[in-house]
């Protein structure tokens, strides 16, 4: 009697393993594409939501077909560790075939802000565990190509902007998307990714496999209790600046544990290419830049003023810490300086 009570138990067990098991890896998916005709229910591509829907599903996918959309903002609230993802939809994955043509997988989905006004949003991320993955592009032989998303402006407005004033943001990734002006980039103009200041934690952040380019203010600016954010085989590409608009590839106050690696820049001018800081009471600590090419063409015009290639300074009662710059390549670039000059310099090491 013993034996049996034990085997049920063990079989009751089993059970509620591959229950809860199907319950986190199982995931409703839904189609979205512009143009669809049908009953707009999101079910199959026939019967596609013509953008995202106001109301997002937690544990589902959103495959994405090529086309054109509109600005978005992702607020749905947290449900456990389920995540949001929005994928682009392509031939070797894209859920079901009801209605699916390969031109859906072979276009790029963009995302278009030309009519919108200054300082809006492409996409705003209110919320934590989002994806937003184009899937293809980017990286070491595809660098500024094949990029599944696109977001393109060439108004002052911020193309990815992350941060909540009430509630915590993390667990956000943001992969194969290229974002920037058609045009050549213009003083203040544009900000790629923003990480926005006076806002509860920002963490464990990914961008990976990003073209983001032709942007005319910083670039990408993070600020603020921000922390676990990698930053890795982007490619950053031609900005500008100005007296009253001081350009920079990259720029972050009071932040810990970024990780800014396997990237390529090319052609960023400013006060220079990853400016570090923080606020005087601010904290930054746990700073790793590695394995990037810093990269000049041979019709590139220095700024006059010139920081470095990395720079950090801070506050009068500021603190900076291990700030890591190894292992990097600067190619036409005159001086490759890094200026490591911040007032409390406690495990900082440029090799």
């Amino acid at each position: 009697m013993k034996e049996n009570k034990g085997i049920i138990l063990v079989l009751v067990c089993v059970f509620a393993f591959i229950f809860n098991a199907t319950n986190v890896f199982s995931q409703e998916s839904y189609y979205v594409r512009s143009g669809a005709v049908g009953s707009g229910s999101g079910t199959d591509w026939d019967n596609a939501f013509v953008d995202l829907p106001t109301t997002l599903v937690r544990g589902a996918t959103y495959y994405v077909a090529g086309g054109e959309y509109f600005p978005y903002t992702f607020d749905d609230d947290i449900d456990g560790e389920k995540y949001i993802r929005v994928q682009k939809a392509v031939l070797s994955d894209h859920g079901t075939d009801v209605g699916w043509s390969d031109e859906y997988g072979e276009s790029v989905a963009y995302w278009s802000c030309d009519g919108c006004a200054d300082y809006s949003k492409i996409f705003y991320i209110k919320t934590s565990y989002i994806i937003f993955d184009g899937v293809t592009g980017g990286g070491p032989n595809e660098w500024t190509s094949s990029h599944g998303f696109e977001l393109l402006s060439s108004k002052n407005i911020f193309f990815i902007y992350i941060g909540n004033s009430s509630t915590e943001v993390q667990n956000i990734e943001i992969k194969h998307v290229a974002m920037g002006s058609p045009n050549p980039p213009v003083a203040g103009i544009g900000t790629a990714t923003y990480i926005r200041p006076a806002a509860p934690g920002k963490s464990n952040i990914v961008f990976s496999h990003c073209y983001i380019h032709d942007i005319g203010d910083s670039m990408n600016p993070w600020y603020d209790d921000v922390s676990a954010v990698t930053f890795e085989y982007n490619c950053i590409a031609r900005n500008a600046t100005s007296p009253g608009s001081h350009g920079a590839g990259m720029e972050f106050s009071d932040v810990s544990n970024v990780h800014i690696r396997y990237n390529l820049f090319i052609d960023i001018t400013g006060t220079g290419v990853i400016g570090i800081y923080n606020s005087d009471d601010g904290i930054l600590e746990d700073v790793y830049v590695y394995g990037n090419i810093f990269q000049n063409t041979p019709d590139f015009i220095p700024p006059a003023g010139w920081n470095g290639v990395v720079y950090c300074t801070s506050g009068s009662g500021g603190v900076q810490r291990n700030i890591k710059v190894y292992n990097n390549t600067f190619y036409n670039i005159s001086p490759p300086s890094i200026l490591l000059n911040s007032k409390t310099q406690d495990g900082h090491e440029a090799l």
